[in-house]
Parts: structure tokens; sequence; C-alpha cells
């Protein structure tokens, strides 16, 4: 059971995991009523006192302020901080920021490179999405092999967005042979993991199987 009176005494008291830990329990509303300035607040120092997490949140948080250009510029710095540590979670958030060009205008040759860092150091979602751009030639030269070994690692960790990929290859029988039945497991699969993009498809199943 956590001690917020004493969580409280060590936030104030500099320590920067517990302000990471106050800033979002404010956000949340758990353990303490919710409360978006004191969340902001906590989070801001932590992040100032270099806890990845929190410059993480604070730059999804400030990123999607929508037509506050300042917000957005401090969301981008707080990124770029969190990316200088080597963190690769924050590395796959940067380039996702690239991919949707929260930023300005999507860059996906950016955003490839910063999946490529988190890839390297294992991160999962990083590899998903850096092997459906070498498998589509996305940004990046066209290596269908490469980019499917590198998909089957990430299935092998029994990914939600990797099972969802492979699904939507399996439907489709363009890049491998089709298997409609095992495309319909991996999107159960999926959806059972919380991919929500997983749940749109099978509602629509009928229409996804008669397209193909």
């Amino acid at each position: 059971m956590i001690d917020v009176e004493q969580l409280k005494r060590d936030a104030e008291n500099g320590d920067a995991e517990a302000q990471f830990m106050l800033g979002s329990f404010y956000n949340e509303g758990t353990l303490l009523a919710k409360d978006r300035e004191k969340g902001i607040f906590w989070l801001e120092k932590a992040a100032a006192a270099g806890n990845v997490n929190a410059m993480i949140n604070c730059n999804i948080r400030w990123s999607y302020e929508d037509g506050d250009k300042h917000k957005n510029h401090i969301g981008k710095l707080w990124g770029m901080a969190a990316v200088a540590t080597g963190d690769s979670i924050a590395q796959y958030n940067y380039a996702v920021t690239f991919q949707n060009g929260e930023y300005g205008q999507a860059d996906i040759r950016r955003a490839i490179r910063f999946y490529r860092l988190s890839a390297r150091q294992g991160n999962v979602d990083a590899k998903c999405n850096l092997a459906r751009a070498i498998i589509e030639g996305d940004g990046v030269k066209q290596d269908i092999v490469k980019g499917v070994e590198l998909l089957n690692e990430a299935l092998e960790q029994d990914n939600a967005m990797a099972l969802y990929i492979a699904g939507h290859y399996l439907l489709e029988g363009d890049i491998v042979e089709q298997d409609i039945d095992l495309a319909y497991e991996y999107f159960v699969e999926s959806s059972k993991q919380g991919l929500w993009l997983a749940d749109e498809v099978l509602e629509d199943w009928d229409e996804y199987t008669e397209a193909c």
C-alpha cells in the first residue's frame, strides 16, 4: 500500500520518482483527487530532475495540445530530452510523432531512424513499425524478406500489433501466401490483447473476406 503522505514528502524533498508518481496520481485521479494543474506541476518537476518517464509523459501531453504552438514546442523539447537519454520507449514515441506529422509535415524517413534505434534495444512496437516500413518500402528501401524476418521476431513475442499487421498480410495474400483462417486467428488474438484496430477488422470481417 502506497503511503501518499510519505510520497508527498519525498516529492517535496526532490525525489524524482516520487514526483513522477505524485504527478501521475493527480492526473489520473488515483489515490488522490484529480487535479490537472498539480499533476502537470509534479510531472514537470520530475522531468526537470531527469526522470525519463516524466519526460515522455510531458512530451505526449504537450505535443497533443491542439492550437497551442508554444506547448507543442515544449512537448517536442521534452521528447528530445527523453530521446537523448537513450530510452527505447522515448525513441519509439518520438518516431511516432514524426510519422504522424505531430511536429509539422510527416517525416517517415526521420521516423524510421528512431524506430531503428528503438528496435535495436528490443522495443517490439518499434520492430513492428519498422518491419511494415521495410516490407512496403515506405521511406526505406523495400526488402520483403528482411521485413518479414523482423515481423516474425515481433510475432515470437506475441505482440498485438505484430499479430494485427501479419493478419492483414495473410488476409490480402500479396506479401505472403493467403491464409484467411490464420489471419482470423491473429486478429482474434490481437483483439484479446486489447488492440482496438483488430476489433474493427473483426466487426467487419465479412466485408474484409469478401474483398479478398
